[in-house]
């Protein structure tokens, strides 16, 4: 039963991370937007490319971190020290300091990238395997949750207080605190490896970690996949924004409210894929349903509330397509490598959302709209879905 609590208390904390981490960052965009020195699509690509850039810097070191301490020390640090980053950024509001907002955003990524590894990491230590993949459902799930509450909580707040960002951050400030408080529930469980050095070159963890998972029929080519998902949650949520203020002619506002469908979407993929038996095969299939998705925005815009429909059906293809690789990645890793492991693919994943803010940067230099925009991510969507089919090996 400690266990099972325990449990609870991780999901307790992960759904209030996600749902601060949104609230924070799209407060922080909100603002910049309406201080108006660039346009939205600028500040999308550069808030997002800002907050990412930690998990291209310390994944693999949350991983090792994962396996060298206890997981539940780990996560409690991070807790602690995302309090006092989203205290010092209300200070920052105050005086109106828009370069030492974007760090706050770097440092509020940097300690995401630490936690995901022990996060993850910690599920097969508080449930058994059998129930595994159902956690990862519900841990899944309860993120995107936390993101649709976030992201809407922002939209929301913004309007009700009269952009009164202060509030908002003190708001986010109530919220760290409560994560805080749960990730002291959480049972310490011995370290995987106390002995694991940390490298001083990151890239030799990431070769360590594919010279092993190579030998694990399609370990690594689903640690790639699992990675690939942020590149399309990363680009989605930031091109939403844009594509509803321009094709749409509603406010950044708006876009938030949007991202509500396609996150609860996920939400329910996930939800879905956990109570269903695991099949990589399938995994091209759930990649073309999400480029539908995009095509659908270019061909079928309008009435606007019509693009809540195509964001809930490509969000919960998405969920069926993250849980079972997931689940994939914890069932085959060693109990040792495990935290190293989901370093890795945590690196990776937020390599690939860096990239799509590239990708979307590219995009608005070029003068492409948000709407073929995403036209141009379901075409690399579905590259991406032939790659999987071609490499797939029977398990």
């Amino acid at each position: 039963m400690k266990y099972r609590k325990s449990f609870h208390f991780l999901n307790l904390a992960q759904f209030l991370d996600a749902l601060n981490e949104n609230l924070f960052k799209y407060t922080i965009i909100f603002y910049l937007i309406l201080r108006g020195n660039l346009n939205s699509s600028y500040i999308m690509a550069i808030t997002g490319a800002l907050f990412l850039l930690p998990f291209l810097v310390f994944s693999s070191f949350g991983g090792v971190m994962a396996d060298r301490f206890s997981k539940a020390f780990v996560i409690q640090l991070t807790r602690a020290v995302q309090v006092i980053i989203v205290l010092a950024s209300y200070y920052f509001i105050h005086i109106h300091h828009e370069p030492l907002l974007y760090f706050c955003l770097f440092l509020l990524g940097s300690m995401s990238a630490l936690f995901g590894p022990s996060k993850y990491g910690s599920i097969p230590e508080l449930v058994e395997e059998k129930k595994l993949l159902s956690a990862n459902g519900i841990i899944s799930a309860f993120t995107f949750f936390g993101i649709i509450i976030g992201t809407s909580f922002a939209s929301f707040l913004d309007q009700i207080t009269d952009h009164n960002f202060g509030w908002m951050i003190l708001t986010s400030l109530s919220i760290s605190l409560l994560g805080l408080i749960a990730s002291y529930c959480i049972e310490k469980i011995k370290a995987a490896d106390e002995n694991k050095e940390c490298p001083l070159f990151i890239y030799k963890e990431l070769s360590d970690t594919f010279k092993d998972t190579n030998k694990v029929t399609n370990l690594s080519l689903i640690i790639w996949g699992y990675a690939y998902f942020l590149f399309m949650g990363a680009f989605i949520q930031m091109n939403i924004v844009p594509f509803s203020i321009e094709r749409l002619g509603l406010s950044a506002e708006a876009g938030g409210y949007f991202f509500f469908f396609a996150a609860i979407g996920i939400g329910i993929g996930s939800l879905i894929a956990s109570k269903l038996t695991p099949n990589l095969k399938f995994l091209p299939i759930k990649l073309v349903g999400i480029s539908l998705g995009c095509f659908l925005f270019k061909i079928f815009p309008f009435p606007y509330w019509i693009n809540s429909i195509w964001l809930l059906g490509l969000g919960i293809s998405a969920g069926l397509y993250l849980v079972p690789t997931q689940t994939y990645i914890l069932k085959k890793s060693h109990l040792k490598h495990r935290g190293r492991n989901f370093g890795t693919a945590n690196f990776l994943s937020f390599a690939f959302a860096f990239l799509s803010t590239l990708f979307l940067y590219l995009l608005t230099f070029i003068k492409i709209s948000p709407s073929d925009s995403f036209v141009a991510f379901g075409g690399v969507n579905l590259f991406v879905a032939y790659f999987i089919y071609r490499n797939l090996k029977k398990d």
